[in-house]
């Protein structure tokens, strides 16, 4: 629930009406780090979801190895996300990688 919650609101986030996308960033602002991550665990996060994350939560190492991780991240994204990570996540992403 806490992971669509999250999702919804990254696409909210992107509204063309501005008081909706003020409302929905300072929602998202608020919410934990987990929820983002399990998000972008999903099987088909929405690309609004991807954007917010590697726009404004990428340094996280969370969320850097979640969106490294998901086959559907943005190619983009993925040399800064690997920047990102930190050690434990280095290694974890070695191991999965394989």
């Amino acid at each position: 629930m806490a992971s669509e919650r999250v999702e919804l609101l990254a696409v909210l986030a992107e509204d063309a009406d501005e008081l909706v996308r003020e409302r929905a960033g300072s929602a998202l602002l608020s919410q934990s780090l987990d929820f983002l991550a399990s998000a972008l665990e999903g099987d088909a996060p929405a690309d609004a979801l991807f954007r917010y994350c590697g726009q404004h939560l990428i340094e996280k190492a969370e969320i850097a190895f979640a969106l490294a991780k998901h086959s559907r991240c943005p190619h983009q994204l993925l040399p800064v996300a690997a920047r990102h990570l930190s050690l434990p996540y280095r290694n974890c992403w070695r191991i999965w990688a394989g």
